[in-house]
């Protein structure tokens, strides 16, 4: 049953009383044991009332005034200055609020989710210490209409759901070119240019579609290309990622940088 107040301990022992009765068909005797241990009862259910209120109100805390207020104020970490009046603390307490939902992290990075310009926006706090944050900038194609409109799109988030007081620096990440060697064996009789641009267009939409924090993968790589019935061997003899030659496997897509698809040196065998 919902309740709206505080019981005082006087109701409750009432409400007992006449449960218990009811249900023994009896009545018993003021001051009785059973009476006396009745009213202890009711007296520690009104403190768990009061409890219960207490906890309740701070978060209406527009409607409390005086006590009430300073205890909604604290628990926002936002406790009144001496001599504040009702009115002006509950303004500032409001100004604080709205302040620390525009500045939260997590809702700023919700906000940056599905952007229309950028292929990945990231928001990274505090790199410059406390009052700055990066925000790196990932455009769905390096043009200069794309870069200028991803940087615009991610400004305008920002400006929404971020503190007006933090200094945010945006970076486009810088290119890095990736350049294969690649060996290739077809069927008989197979297309050998066409079968090149096939697989050259699955290379290029895989290499330029991996996010930040994922990895370039040449076993990927392989799968796509036999995916193709007229490929009878097929290997990745060597990548270079901004011209440094490297015999990972395995190639982490940073922040602060981009893979972009760049050109293949094929052998045809």
């Amino acid at each position: 049953m919902a309740t709206t107040g505080v019981k005082s301990s006087e109701t409750i022992h009432d409400e007992i009383k006449k449960r218990f009765e009811k249900r023994i068909d009896e009545s018993f005797e003021d001051n009785s044991m059973i009476d006396l241990f009745t009213i202890a009862i009711s007296e520690e259910f009104e403190k768990v009332y009061e409890e219960i209120e207490n906890n309740k109100t701070p978060h209406v805390w527009t409607s409390l005034e005086g006590e009430q207020l300073d205890k909604a104020g604290s628990g926002l970490n936002c406790p009144r200055e001496p001599g504040e009046s009702d009115v002006t603390y509950k303004y500032r307490i409001m100004r604080w609020t709205l302040s620390n939902e525009a500045g939260n992290d997590t809702a700023i990075k919700a906000a940056l989710l599905n952007p229309k310009y950028a292929r990945n926006i990231d928001y990274i706090p505090y790199t410059d210490g406390c009052g700055t944050a990066t925000c790196y900038v990932l455009p769905k194609h390096y043009t200069r209409e794309y870069i200028e409109n991803a940087l615009k799109e991610a400004a305008d988030i920002i400006a929404k759901k971020g503190n007006p007081g933090t200094y945010v620096k945006y970076v486009v990440p810088r290119v890095l070119a990736v350049r294969l060697q690649i060996v290739l064996q077809p069927v008989d009789g197979a297309d050998v240019d066409l079968l090149k641009k096939r697989i050259e267009a699955k290379i290029i939409n895989y290499v330029n579609s991996i996010a930040p924090k994922e990895y370039l993968e040449i076993g990927q790589i392989d799968r796509l290309a036999y995916a193709e019935a007229e490929v009878m061997s097929f290997s990745v003899v060597g990548l270079s990622i901004d011209n440094d030659y490297t015999t990972k496997r395995s190639i982490l897509q940073g922040i602060s940088t981009k893979m972009l698809f760049d050109d293949i040196d094929w052998e045809v065998q």
